[in-house]
């Protein structure tokens, strides 16, 4: 067996147990960030200084792309900032208390947004399971 096919088996079986085991390795992740969090600051930190062009060219290549987000953001933020829109404490999915942000169904509608906790903006995209 070659090593990709080791890889490939370890990722099915890796990603098989995290489907049948979410709550415990969703308990495992933040216990670990818990226990661990200054050092996890300190790397997201250096990562952030150590790669700053390359993160404000990425972001200017996504901008232009998708210019119509980027109004739509903007209109939101100044019209939280301006007192237009008030920001809710709580998730409007899950209720629960969370840094909460605006996710838009509709980008020509800028401010018409759900107020939605970061996992369940993830659930809302596509990119987690509930």
């Amino acid at each position: 067996m070659t090593q990709e096919e080791r890889r490939e088996r370890w990722r099915i079986a890796t990603s098989k147990y995290r489907a049948a085991h979410k709550e415990t390795v969703r308990q495992g992740k933040s216990e670990y960030r818990a226990a661990h969090k200054e050092a996890i600051q300190k790397y997201d930190h250096e990562y952030k200084v150590g790669h700053r062009k390359e993160r404000a060219e990425r972001q200017a290549r996504y901008v232009s792309k998708h210019p119509e987000k980027k109004r739509a953001w903007n209109r939101l933020y100044r019209a939280t900032v301006t007192g237009k829109i008030i920001r809710p404490l709580h998730c409007s999915s899950c209720v629960k208390p969370d840094k909460i942000q605006g996710h838009h169904r509709d980008y020509s509608r800028p401010l018409d947004v759900a107020w939605l906790c970061p996992f369940c903006h993830a659930v809302f995209r596509g990119e987690a399971h509930p």
